[in-house]
C-alpha cells in the first residue's frame, strides 16, 4: 500500500475511533426510545461491566429506528459542526461515521446503566460516613455520565499549573459550581433514581444505607444535588489535567 494511501487509511480509522468515542465525551449523544432503552438496561445487566459484546451493540444499532438515528446525528453535527466536518472528511465515509456514532450513542445508554460496581460499593461500606449524605453520589457516578468533556478541559486550563492537589481541588470546584445548570441537577437525579432501583444490596448494608441516605438529600435538596455536580466536574477536570482520564468503551464497541 503506498505511504499516502496508508495515512488516508489511518486517518480514517481514527476518525471512526473518536465517533466510537462521541458517548464518553457527551453525556446527551443517547438515544431517546423506551425500546431502545430497556434493550440497554438488559444488555447492562447482562455484561455487569464496562466491555459490551460486539452483537449486542449491534442488536441495539438496529434497534435504532432512522427518525432517531438522524436526530442523534443532526444534534451533534448542529452543536459541534466544524467537529462533525472533521471526522466525515477524514473518515471519507458520512455513513460510517453516522453508524459509529449512533453505536455509540447506544453504547453510552448501557454504560450508564451498569450495576453498581462492587470495588466502590466495598470502599463505601469500610470508609466513614461522609459529612453530608449526597456526597456518596461523588464516589458512585462517574463525571463523564453528567458533564461534557469539553467542561472538564475549560476548567483544567483555568487553573494555573503546578498547584497541589488540594489547592486544584478547591480552585477547580468553584469554577465548577459556576457552571451547573438545570440539565446538569435533572441529570444527577435521574442517575441517582436508577441506583435507588439497586438498593438495597445485601452484601454490602452500611454501603447500602450511606446511599440510601443520601438520595434522601437529593430528593429533598436540589442544592445538594448541584454540588454533587460541580464536585463530580472538578474530579473530572482533574482527571483530564492529569492525563489520567480514560475512555471506558474505547475498542470495545464493534467497528463498521
Amino acid at each position: 500500500m503506498p505511504r499516502l494511501e496508508r495515512r488516508r487509511h489511518r486517518r480514517a480509522l481514527l476518525a471512526l475511533s473518536e465517533a466510537h468515542d462521541i458517548a464518553m465525551l457527551f453525556p446527551w449523544v443517547r438515544p431517546r426510545d423506551p425500546v431502545v432503552e430497556a434493550f440497554a438496561r438488559q444488555v447492562a445487566i447482562e455484561a455487569g461491566r464496562p466491555e459490551i459484546p460486539q452483537e449486542r451493540i449491534e442488536e441495539g444499532v438496529e434497534l435504532v429506528d432512522p427518525v432517531e438515528r438522524g436526530r442523534i446525528v443532526a444534534e451533534l453535527r448542529g452543536r459541534y459542526p466544524d467537529r462533525w466536518a472533521s471526522l466525515v472528511a477524514a473518515a471519507q465515509d458520512a455513513r460510517l461515521v453516522e453508524r459509529a456514532v449512533v453505536a455509540s450513542a447506544f453504547a453510552g445508554a448501557v454504560l450508564e446503566r451498569l450495576p453498581l460496581d462492587r470495588t466502590k460499593l466495598a470502599v463505601l461500606e469500610a470508609m466513614p460516613a461522609p459529612a453530608s449524605p449526597a456526597g456518596v453520589l461523588v464516589l458512585l457516578l462517574d463525571p463523564h455520565l453528567v458533564w461534557d468533556r469539553d467542561d472538564a478541559v475549560v476548567i483544567g486550563r483555568a487553573i494555573p499549573p503546578g498547584r497541589a492537589a488540594d489547592e486544584f481541588w478547591s480552585g477547580a470546584h468553584a469554577l465548577a459550581d459556576r457552571r451547573v445548570e438545570e440539565g446538569h441537577v435533572d441529570r444527577i437525579h435521574e442517575l441517582a433514581e436508577r441506583i435507588a432501583a439497586e438498593l438495597p444490596i445485601e452484601s454490602h448494608p452500611r454501603a447500602s444505607r450511606l446511599i440510601e441516605a443520601g438520595i434522601v438529600q437529593l430528593r429533598e435538596d436540589d442544592v445538594a444535588a448541584g454540588w454533587v455536580a460541580a464536585a463530580l466536574l472538578a474530579g473530572y477536570s482533574h482527571l483530564v489535567y492529569s492525563g489520567k482520564f480514560e475512555f471506558a468503551t474505547h475498542a470495545n464497541v464493534c467497528a463498521y
